[in-house]
């Protein structure tokens, strides 16, 4: 039977203050996507990409994945907390008649598609409950879960998640060698930027941008807040985004559509993202 992801990217990103998950990661990809295609080299069978309600700009950004095993599923129940996307996974996976569940936060920046391989390569040496990923001594995300632990996570709810599962298990739990050195996840701008400036994602600034004025005030004075409500506006062009920029955002109310609001937050994260460095 197959082994199937679950990502998880329902949450609200309070802390950092903006839809995070749609942020920039090189070029033609968010942080998003960029999981998104790791969790698929590692698995074979299909990705529940778990997103919270008017997830509109989300389902964009993961739009050139659809032919590749990309399942979006909103969570109606996304502000109860992250039990509640994980045990949504979890039913729709058994339902599924998965092998197992490999649950993967969707903001990690440091993960490696080679770690995720080992991860699953130790799964299937033998009849683990789950094999966690091994970071500073402690079992963590991301981790699989086999079939006979999915009953449980189905029943998680409010803030408990897959992690609470690690530490009270029914069964062994292996563990493999971390993702990467250091496992990270973007709880804060400056956790962003680092991992922006690391990986080079902050050097793709369109020419456009580049020669244009920057508005009064920084371009996130706006965008940074609207987030997914940018989705529920009238459609707009894309060569509006430097008038946007230029006049100070007087018309931001005009960017609309999914993909043009997407445009627009990157245009302002990467602008956001030379200034940082500057």
């Amino acid at each position: 039977m197959p082994l199937s992801c679950a990502l998880l990217a329902a949450g609200a990103a309070q802390r950092f203050g903006a839809p995070k998950l749609l942020l920039p990661a090189g070029p033609h990809e968010t942080i998003l996507s960029r999981a998104a295609r790791a969790a698929l080299e590692a698995i074979d069978g299909q990705l529940l990409v778990i997103l919270p309600r008017a997830a509109a700009m989300h389902r964009a950004a993961l739009e050139p994945l659809h032919d590749l095993g990309v399942r979006p599923i909103e969570n109606p129940r996304s502000d109860a907390g992250l039990g509640s996307s994980v045990a949504l996974a979890a039913r729709t996976a058994l339902m599924d008649g998965a092998d197992g569940l490999l649950v993967m936060p969707a903001d990690l920046t440091s993960f490696a598609p080679d770690g995720l391989a080992r991860l699953v390569a130790k799964y299937r040496e033998g009849a683990f409950w789950a094999v966690a990923s091994a970071n500073g001594g402690k079992a963590q995300a991301p981790a699989i879960f086999s079939r006979a632990a999915l009953s449980r996570l189905a029943k998680l709810e409010g803030g408990r998640g897959a992690q609470a599962l690690l530490r009270e298990p029914e069964g062994e739990v292996a563990v493999s060698p971390a993702v990467s050195e250091e496992l990270s996840d973007l709880d804060r701008w400056p956790a962003y930027a680092a991992a922006a400036h690391a990986f080079g994602w902050d050097v793709e600034l369109p020419e456009a941008i580049r020669r244009a004025e920057e508005p009064a005030g920084g371009p996130f004075d706006c965008i940074w807040r609207l987030g997914e409500t940018l989705a529920h506006f009238s459609p707009a062009q894309e060569t509006e985004i430097v008038a946007w920029q230029t006049e100070g955002h007087s018309n931001v109310g005009a960017m609309g559509s999914p993909e043009v609001a997407l445009r627009l937050l990157r245009a302002a994260a990467l602008w956001e993202l030379r200034r940082d460095r500057a």
